[in-house]
């Protein structure tokens, strides 16, 4: 089983080390795509993360 992780601690670190979002810019309530802070590759590249990270498999069809 993987250790546990603060999940918005996790997400946050990976928005900004791995896409370089500015931490102030980045809001849980808000929208990431939508917004234009990430493109199509940065979505793709999140759902990696989620996959690797929590374990969970992510259907292409859901990367939209």
């Amino acid at each position: 089983m993987p250790e546990a992780i603060d999940l918005e601690a996790g997400l946050r670190a990976f928005l900004c080390d791995e896409l370089g979002l500015p931490e102030d810019e980045i809001s849980f309530a808000g929208e990431l795509f939508s917004t234009g802070r990430i493109d199509s590759a940065d979505l793709v590249r999140l759902a990696t993360w989620v996959e690797r990270t929590l374990g969970l498999e992510v259907p292409d069809g859901d990367i939209d």
